[in-house]
């Protein structure tokens, strides 16, 4: 059951920031995603940029926080994850 209702989240998760890539934007503010119904303790992969920025990931579609709640739209390639030469 824990499982199902985490799987929920993550796809509602993935549905909002896909839409709104879908709608081109490449930003957004953290009160958008949240009035969305967008759960911000749940993602599936963070990494650190060079520049030390956090990105968040839901699968494929995530986001980046800057100063005021806003936030950068970032794509992270999983075919590049996923590769058999990577592991």
């Amino acid at each position: 059951m824990l499982i199902k209702s985490i799987n929920r989240i993550l796809q509602k998760n993935y549905s909002i920031l896909s839409t709104l890539k879908a709608d081109g934007k490449t930003t957004t503010n953290k009160g958008d995603l949240e009035k969305n119904g967008y759960c911000f303790e749940y993602f599936t992969f963070s990494n650190t940029t060079p520049k030390m920025h956090i990105n968040y990931y839901c699968y494929d579609q995530g986001f980046r926080e800057q100063e005021n709640n806003k936030l950068i739209l970032v794509h992270r390639n999983l075919d590049d994850d996923l590769s058999p030469s990577r592991y």
